[in-house]
């Protein structure tokens, strides 16, 4: 009979390790945001606008930054619930186990 062995630590420390890397990239955009503010407050109104328009393409809804730490987010959500999943079938597999009858 196949055996399948999951860890469902690994996983949760995958979700964890995924989500270290949202956060990290969220404090860079956000580092940068104040930076290319600053920037753009030295210059004249209408550089200053099409400044900002360019930086928000880049961190607004629908900028690939936006759309990769969602897709990031959504594996990290799935590998929690995978490891929550596997947890239980785990823990009810070894129970089911000790309700076998010895003869």
């Amino acid at each position: 009979m196949a055996r399948i062995m999951v860890n469902h630590q690994t996983l949760a420390g995958a979700a964890d390790a995924i989500e270290q890397c949202i956060r990290e990239h969220n404090d860079f955009i956000g580092q940068a945001d104040s930076h290319v503010s600053s920037m753009a407050n030295n210059c004249s109104d209408m550089d200053r606008a099409q400044y900002i328009v360019k930086w928000e393409k880049v961190t607004k809804s629908g900028s690939a930054s936006k759309t990769i730490t969602t897709q990031l987010k959504g594996y990290s959500d799935y590998f929690r619930y995978a490891a929550e999943q596997y947890k239980v079938a785990q823990s009810n597999a070894v129970n089911n186990v000790i309700k076998i009858p010895i003869w």
